[in-house]
């Protein structure tokens, strides 16, 4: 009886643990009233406005896409204020076709539930989804690698802007992240099922483009890392390569559903055509690029901004003002960037192989290595290819290093709990093969 209330106890711990950044996200909008969100206010209000377009005028009009413009509601954020730069991504109406409308049902959703205002209640939907997604994805590390590493993976991700800020806003970036965490936990698990994959990548198509990449390499690349930190499991290649294939296709199959949509609001398949695929050329940079050294330079800028940053506990979200350094970065743990943790763990380990040369540090550093590329490629796929966007959306794109950041610390608390263990068996065993004392 006492060993079911302590881990019960433990678990509702746990449960609290995951929800450190809903709890505090929670205090933080608590106030707010019609406030809109520090995250990303120029796509909150454009979202807003669509949903009151459609509280009055229905979800059906203009093929089920949003509207923009409403008079009167928040006109100094978003589209109502740069009537210059709208007119590239609303047609004369405000009809806005590029992103599919996801996020706005959901918006539509909470509002016919909860009431249009304050606002600040509604952010209340991604914010305790952020907390369930959350739990469930500790609750998969728990069962994967044991309690010990539930605690080490999912404490670090707990101080980390995408769990303690990152679900609060009513656009699609939260709602993502939480789509990638419930996928990160299905795919680390010991289960065979490949429908999710299916449904995940059709959920994350509807809300945004910007997951493309990670939705579709997130299967392959934790089973590239999971290989590393459970090498005795016999590999599920083709399992991994289905689930890869069905998570692509989904997102695929939401984005002809957007097209079709479009489609139906221009009566035309051309200009359908030249609106979508403008729209991710722009996005792409394919009009500010002049050859590969330009492009290369671009790559290298963006992944410097996201990657690199040794201001300390510099984690506003907010977009950064004149006068901060060009290196401002928003992934942030502890003070410090990935780049920054990454260069200082590897010189740790270099070290320690010099001071212990007999010691099998050598190979950890090789799967520190593995693990850590193959989490900044899959976390870096839109950020390298998509140029444009992602060098001006890095106020809220700074999710997708969660990713790079995850497994970097799965490697980490599994190889120290594995070798805390191993140590302290080996010592037990030292213990009992010593003759004993009369």
């Amino acid at each position: 009886m006492i060993g079911s209330f302590r881990r019960l106890g433990a678990a509702f711990l746990f449960v609290l643990l995951c929800g450190t950044g809903a709890l505090s996200s929670m205090w933080q909008v608590s106030d707010w009233g019609n406030k809109l969100s520090d995250v990303d206010a120029y796509s909150e209000a454009n979202a807003l406005r669509e949903v009151r377009n459609f509280l009055e005028q229905g979800l059906t009009r203009n093929a089920g896409l949003g509207n923009v413009y409403y008079p009167g509601l928040y006109p100094e954020d978003g589209f109502a204020r740069e009537p210059e730069i709208a007119q590239y991504s609303v047609t004369p109406e405000g009809v806005y076709t590029h992103y599919p409308p996801g996020p706005e049902y959901l918006l539509y959703a909470a509002a016919k539930l909860l009431g249009p205002e304050p606002v600040s209640r509604l952010l209340l939907l991604p914010i305790v989804i952020g907390w369930a997604t959350t739990t469930f994805l500790g609750f998969a590390v728990r069962r994967r690698f044991g309690a010990t590493v539930g605690w080490l993976v999912i404490g670090a991700c707990a101080l980390t802007p995408t769990v303690t800020d990152g679900f609060v806003g009513l656009h699609y970036q939260g709602y993502a992240a939480a789509l990638l965490m419930v996928e990160i936990a299905v795919a680390i698990g010991a289960g065979t099922s490949v429908a999710p994959f299916a449904i995940l990548g059709f959920a994350q198509g509807w809300l945004s483009f910007d997951y493309a990449f990670l939705v579709a390499l997130t299967p392959l690349a934790l089973a590239l890392v999971m290989h590393r930190l459970a090498p005795r499991d016999p590999p599920r290649w083709k399992l991994t390569l289905l689930r890869a294939v069905l998570a692509g296709g989904g997102f695929a199959a939401a984005h002809t559903l957007h097209f079709i949509q479009v489609w139906a609001w221009w009566g035309s398949f051309d200009t359908a055509s030249r609106d979508l695929g403008g729209a991710a050329a722009h996005r792409a940079g394919a009009d500010l690029l002049d050859g590969p050294l330009d492009y290369a330079r671009y790559v290298l800028s963006n992944l410097k901004l996201y990657f690199y940053g040794l201001h300390p506990l510099n984690v506003s979200l907010s977009l950064p003002e004149p006068g901060v350094p060009e290196n401002w970065s928003m992934f942030r743990f502890l003070g410090l960037s990935l780049g920054p943790w990454w260069l200082c763990i590897t010189l740790a380990l270099m070290l320690w192989d010099q001071f212990h040369p007999k010691s099998s540090s050598r190979s950890i550093r090789m799967d520190w290595h593995f693990v850590c590329l193959t989490g900044f490629i899959t976390s870096s796929a839109w950020i390298m290819i998509m140029i444009n966007h992602a060098g001006h959306h890095r106020h809220f794109l700074y999710r997708h290093l969660f990713f790079a950041f995850f497994v970097v610390v799965l490697f980490g608390a599994v190889t120290v709990v594995r070798r805390w263990t191993e140590a302290s068996a080996s010592a037990l065993r030292q213990r009992s093969l010593s003759p004993s004392r009369s």
